[in-house]
């Protein structure tokens, strides 16, 4: 399985010029018969205008017009150029920081954050049918592993779920987002919340990440020495889940997020899937995963129904509170990778978060209990008061 799992990477990864600073900015694999006229020339022209501030190169106007792809592919190859990435550097200024007091904790966000950040501190939330999910999973004394941590909403969570009995093992590459996750992690004094700053893929090694100016998120590529001094790029240490929880004995929800890397991953965690079998919270993006793998996302899918799991799409509940008792109601779970394709189109949206359900463990996703109340439901959202208005349950 492991070795299926990486050959959906290989021809992607050791493609001649990705992301590349030679050849035409973007690589794309073979477009689907579904994904609707190609690109035509004006729409390449226009593309390169509007993201990379130039006219297109011949070189580049022929690959995209004879690629078949559809516009939005052709956008979304272009800003994930290391091209468009120099074009995107951050202002000067330092990021403006603010404290957060949430609901059961506070957490650490910059305001430049134009995604996650500034989303936490406006509603007091983020991801709010993932958060109850994941909620609904968890039990005081488990493990839970966050991959692509980002600045830590879904470790932070965690950590109150599982408490002082339980385990929180979170893995994010980027320097800024692991200052401000390491930063709540102490001013809750969470014990039980272990950060690695590292990737996680298919081998242990270095890659590449590349971040836009103003977020929070970014991706991984492969390392290429030509491109080390290009900006809003930096060498990050890889490894794989398996590698980092081999001593880890107890694995109960694992939680992926990793634009696009979510094969590589699954790739490098076959053995902990198939020894400890955790549920698994994933971020889906068929056209990221096809761009990274060179496969049809339906081979991605069934590659974790092989592992042994029913695959269900969340709803995405346009942003509103969800309650973790009702997280999954009226997820359909299936093994059909085109059952579940079907969903996620019906949904309306690029991305959809998916539960995974491990075959062989207890059967409470779909007993309706949970032992904590919700953590996505908007509270107190602003500067943390003084100490003397503080609420009391909270950590000093």
């Amino acid at each position: 399985m492991a070795s299926r799992l990486r050959a959906l990477l290989r021809r992607r990864r050791d493609a001649p010029g990705e992301h590349g600073a030679s050849g035409p900015p973007g690589a794309l694999g073979p477009p689907r018969p579904t994904d609707g006229e190609p690109a035509t020339a004006a729409d390449v022209t226009a593309a390169y205008r509007l993201l990379l501030g130039r006219e297109p190169d011949q070189a580049g106007l022929d690959m995209w017009v004879g690629s078949g792809h559809n516009p939005r592919h052709l956008a979304m190859a272009l800003m994930d150029s290391v091209e468009f990435q120099n074009t995107r550097r951050p202002a000067a200024d330092a990021d403006k920081l603010e404290l957060l007091a949430l609901d059961g904790f506070r957490m650490w966000v910059s305001l430049d954050d134009w995604n996650v950040g500034t989303t936490i501190a406006r509603n007091g939330t983020w991801e709010p049918r993932a958060t109850a999910a994941i909620a609904h999973l968890l039990r005081p004394g488990d493990t839970f592993v966050d991959i692509g941590a980002n600045v830590g909403w879904h470790a932070l969570n965690a950590a109150l779920a599982v408490g002082e009995s339980g385990a929180v093992y979170a893995f994010e590459p980027s320097r800024d987002n692991c200052g401000l996750l390491l930063a709540s992690i102490a001013e809750n004094g969470f014990a039980n919340v272990e950060l690695r700053a590292m990737a996680l893929g298919d081998r242990r090694g270095v890659l590449a990440l590349y971040s836009g100016a103003g977020g929070s998120n970014g991706t991984t590529q492969r390392y290429d020495a030509a491109e080390l001094g290009l900006a809003r790029r930096h060498i990050v240490a890889a490894s794989t889940l398996d590698a980092e929880l081999a001593d880890v004995e107890q694995v109960d929800v694992v939680k992926i997020d990793v634009e696009g890397s979510e094969a590589a991953v699954l790739a490098g965690g076959v053995a902990t899937l198939r020894r400890r079998r955790p549920h698994l919270v994933l971020e889906f993006t068929p056209d990221e995963i096809e761009a990274r793998t060179g496969e049809p996302a339906e081979r991605f899918l069934a590659e974790i129904a092989g592992l042994g799991y029913r695959i269900g799409v969340l709803d995405p509940a346009d942003g509103a509170p969800v309650e973790p008792g009702t997280a999954l109601d009226g997820v359909r779970f299936t093994r059909d990778p085109a059952r579940v394709l079907a969903d996620h189109a019906a949904s309306g949206r690029f991305y959809s978060d998916l539960v995974c359900l491990a075959d062989g463990r207890d059967q409470r996703a779909a007993a309706g209990q949970t032992t904590r109340l919700s953590r996505t439901s908007a509270g107190t959202v602003g500067p943390i008061p003084p100490a003397s208005t503080r609420n009391p349950s909270m950590p000093p």
